[in-house]
């Protein structure tokens, strides 16, 4: 029988605006997070192809910015955060940022408008993770990363890539995936709810949204 994965409850914006650390603050090569963005960027079509770029949960703009140093111009952030918009306004001012709420029925225009989807730890933030993405109209590329481990905004954690195609496969078709591992073991808590030294472990999957039966 398959152990029960651990789950929290989902945190209110108020929790997202008073809880940006001093890790968001910095240049991207600079970030804990620097190694998944490279990931994420060799998912991507190369800047010359001028792609269009729909950072969802965009938070305080790293890697907006990272995108914009490597010459990407067609982008828009959306963040539920006031604050981190605020503060992504200002580390990339030549970029778009608007707060918004995934879940605004008015934000099906916006995801029409855009040919990639990036979806950087976000998904493991809510529990309505399912009706977000079937939201995204089909045909669209989604990259996404989700980690292994729970933190105290996580409503849910992955152990393993098969777990994330087991919940995600009837919605969205798989292309290709990355792994970032962690190089030492840090005190984390697994996707079971134990709290242990672990290596922290972010799935990165690139993918298609299926067309969707009625």
């Amino acid at each position: 029988m398959a152990k029960k994965l651990a789950t929290n409850p989902e945190m209110p914006e108020r929790f997202y605006n008073l809880h940006i650390g001093t890790g968001e603050l910095v240049e991207p090569e600079e970030s804990n997070w620097y190694p998944l963005y490279k990931l994420v960027l060799d998912l991507l079509p190369q800047a010359a192809e001028n792609p269009s770029i729909l950072d969802v949960g965009c938070g305080t703009g790293m890697f907006a910015k990272l995108l914009q140093k490597k010459g990407y111009t067609k982008y828009l952030g959306i963040d539920f955060s006031v604050n981190r918009i605020k503060r992504a306004r200002t580390i990339v001012p030549d970029f778009t940022f608007r707060k918004r709420n995934m879940f605004d029925k008015k934000m099906q225009t916006t995801y029409s408008l855009f040919d990639n989807i990036i979806i950087l730890e976000v998904l493991e933030h809510i529990e309505k993770d399912l009706e977000f993405l079937r939201s995204i109209p089909e045909n669209k590329t989604i990259i996404f990363s989700v980690p292994n481990y729970l933190s105290n905004s996580h409503v849910r954690a992955f152990p393993k890539q098969e777990t994330v195609r087991n919940r995600y496969g009837k919605i969205l078709e798989f292309l290709d995936s990355r792994v970032f591992t962690s190089k030492d073991k840090w005190n984390h808590i697994n996707a079971y709810g134990v709290s242990r030294k672990m290596h922290a472990k972010i799935f990165v999957f690139k993918c298609i949204k299926k067309r969707l039966s009625c």
